[in-house]
């Protein structure tokens, strides 16, 4: 993902600990606890120090952290050395580096899911 590519709106810090839902349109970075569940319709960052605790559905995204649940890119995932990820993973490209830990299934292949927040506003 080139730099500048993908705007971040949303910011949650290293000391932030989050309970419940987010539901994005544009693009959030992660670097505290999120425990609940997150759908992004833009870009996800998940930086090193992240601890989640949710299901990830997002267009695509980068995990550097931890997670813990199962994780749904329509596009593309990338997984640096220092991502630690519990749960099943299905993305339409995956590339991960040396060092990435994975307990779970891995499907690459096109993602067909019904996105929340685009979905919700049309309902």
């Amino acid at each position: 993902m080139k730099n500048g590519e993908n705007k971040l709106d949303t910011i949650i810090g290293e000391y932030t600990k989050l309970n419940g839902e987010i539901h994005s349109e544009g693009g959030v970075r992660i670097d505290g606890e999120v425990d609940g569940k997150i759908i992004c319709d833009g870009f996800l960052l998940i930086g090193e120090k992240a601890n989640i605790k949710a299901d990830i559905q997002s267009d695509e995204a980068i995990i550097s952290g931890k997670v813990e649940g199962n994780i749904t890119i329509e596009k593309k995932l990338e997984l640096k050395s220092s991502a630690l990820i519990n749960g099943d993973i299905i993305a339409k490209i995956l590339s991960m580096e040396s060092g990435t830990q994975i307990s779970g299934n891995c499907s690459v292949k096109q993602v067909e899911t019904a996105k929340s927040t685009k979905k919700a506003k049309e309902k």
